[in-house]
């Protein structure tokens, strides 16, 4: 609380010099406490000179909305929702905000369209923060639309096909940059801006329809994946290694 004093000088024919004296209190309200997590630090990166020409992503999932079950995509402004709340939380992330997932939680956005798409290229992006005593629990999805695609540590699937990539482990207990593409059955992964591994399968087409769009959750059951997830990216495109490392600093 904090007080303000006005003084006002009174002037008039019968009084001269009368003083008075106003009291005024500003009230500021104390916000609800709400539980607090322990900062991760975000990495510290340069500025990329020249700016590259990114082409934009169809789905962006921002995850910056810190608090409640409702969560929202930025182009489409489509809706989610987390299952199993109580074991998810809202933390700080590499661009504001982002969501930790704990057992038993995942998000899914409420329309089984949500995420179709048929062709020939195609690119996921995503921050992860994979804990060391998180264990088996990182292999499931950490994006998916049912078997159409899906996002490990690991790289994208898409279809029934594997990526064939090597599994090699994703750097823990730190946050990276992980990004999948696809175009016409190669397989690319990047961590931290960089080609990290490439494959050739005998898939060719991404055919993605009516399944549900999550994140952290497998298509097995109790496949659901102990991580943080900050600002995922889906698009229609394989995006170029300039694009990936743009992506990666624009922090």
């Amino acid at each position: 609380m904090r007080a303000f004093r006005l003084v006002a000088l009174c002037f008039g024919w019968l009084l001269v010099g009368c003083e008075a004296t106003i009291e005024v209190v500003a009230r500021t309200e104390t916000p609800a406490e709400t539980p607090e997590r322990p900062a991760i630090p975000a990495p510290d990166l340069p500025l990329l000179e020249p700016p590259v020409n990114r082409r934009a992503a169809k789905i962006r999932l921002r995850l910056d909305e810190a608090r409640g079950v409702d969560v929202w995509d930025s182009p489409s402004q489509a809706k989610g929702f987390l299952n199993r709340s109580d074991r998810a939380y809202w933390v700080s992330g590499v661009l504001n905000g982002a969501l930790e997932f704990g057992n038993e939680s995942y998000l899914q956005m409420d329309s089984p369209e949500f995420g179709d798409y048929s062709g020939e290229a195609f690119s996921i992006s995503a921050w992860v923060y994979v804990k060391a005593t998180a264990g088996a629990a990182i292999r499931p999805p950490l994006v998916s639309k049912g078997f159409d695609y899906e996002f490990t540590v690991y790289g994208l699937s898409v279809g029934r096909d594997s990526n064939q990539l090597p599994p090699t482990p994703i750097p823990q207990d730190r946050w990276v940059h992980l990004v999948g593409t696809f175009n016409k059955g190669v397989h690319k992964r990047y961590w931290d801006g960089e080609l990290n591994a490439s494959s050739q399968v005998s898939t060719h087409r991404v055919e993605a329809k009516f399944a549900f769009f999550k994140l952290g959750h497998g298509t097995d059951a109790g496949g659901n994946c102990a991580c943080i997830l900050d600002d995922i990216r889906v698009s229609h495109v394989e995006l170029t290694a300039d694009e990936v490392s743009s992506i990666y600093q624009e922090r």
